[in-house]
Formats: structure tokens, C-alpha cells, sequence
């Protein structure tokens, strides 16, 4: 007959005292780590896989601003200027909510127009302000669009 060796594990307040075999504790103790350490490396994962968010005068900068920013040569500090000290804030009627942050940029013409989503704290899209541009084919056939004074001389 063998004998078994049982360890008194420290109750719960108000639970009964459970002894278990020794071997039973390592192994769920072993256990209890390698979930842990699955945890640790899935949210390490996650970590690393999640977009990094860039900010500006404490809006975030989404990628369509940034690809647009990219494609026209626009720089961080003209966004960081309009956004930190714009000389004109205008509503964007065309989407309730939206605002328009024009700024000089530093001693660069013609300066930018960010347009942010004010309640999430959102930069939306740049472009260059004061630039009258061609009328684009999504725009051909909208009313808003062909009554804009950006568009009058396309």
C-alpha cells in the first residue's frame, strides 16, 4: 500500500478546507502559468498589431489625412498650425458636426483647411486652402457641390 502526502490549501473565508495531492497542485499551478503566459503573448499580439495613432492638437489624425497629406505635399507643421492656431473656424455644412480649421501654415502659402470631427476629436482630411480645383466626377451631378465659390471657376 502506498501512502499519500496531501497539502492543506488556505481556505476561503467560509469554504470548507480542501486537502489535494502535492503533484495535483504543481500540475495545476503549471497549468495556471502557461494560460498565463498564452494570455500574455495573444495580447502582446494584439499590441503590436493595432494601427498606431498619431495626434495633433490633441485630434487624431485619421489615414485618409495622412495618405491625403502624403499626396499633396502637405506637412506636419502646416496640419499642426492649422489645427493649433487656425485664423478662421468654419462649420461644414454639408456634413452637421464637421468644422474646417484654416491655417496659415509656418510662412508657406497657400496655407491648409484641416476639417475635423469636433466631438470624436478626429482630422478628417486636409487639402490646400484656396485652391480652386477641378470639378471631380462624384460632383458633377450634386447641387452642393456646383454652388460651391471653391468650384465657381472650374
Amino acid at each position: 500500500m502506498s501512502e499519500t502526502t496531501t497539502t492543506t490549501v488556505a481556505p476561503v473565508p467560509g469554504s470548507p478546507v480542501v486537502a489535494m495531492d502535492p503533484a495535483k497542485v504543481a500540475k495545476y499551478a503549471a497549468i495556471r502559468r502557461a494560460v498565463a503566459a498564452n494570455q500574455a503573448v495573444a495580447r502582446a499580439a494584439r499590441e503590436a498589431s493595432r494601427p498606431r495613432t498619431l495626434t495633433i492638437g490633441g485630434f487624431v489624425l485619421t489615414p485618409h489625412l495622412i495618405a491625403q497629406a502624403k499626396a499633396k505635399g502637405i506637412t506636419p507643421s502646416q496640419i499642426r498650425e492649422a489645427l493649433e492656431r487656425p485664423y478662421k473656424v468654419t462649420d461644414v455644412t454639408r456634413y452637421p458636426g464637421q468644422e474646417r480649421y484654416c491655417g496659415h501654415g509656418i510662412n508657406q502659402r497657400p496655407g491648409v483647411a484641416v476639417v475635423v470631427d469636433a466631438q470624436r476629436r478626429q482630422a478628417i482630411t486636409v487639402y490646400l486652402d484656396g485652391v480652386v480645383t477641378e470639378i471631380r466626377e462624384d460632383q458633377k451631378h450634386d447641387a452642393a457641390a456646383l454652388a460651391s465659390r471653391r468650384l465657381a471657376h472650374a
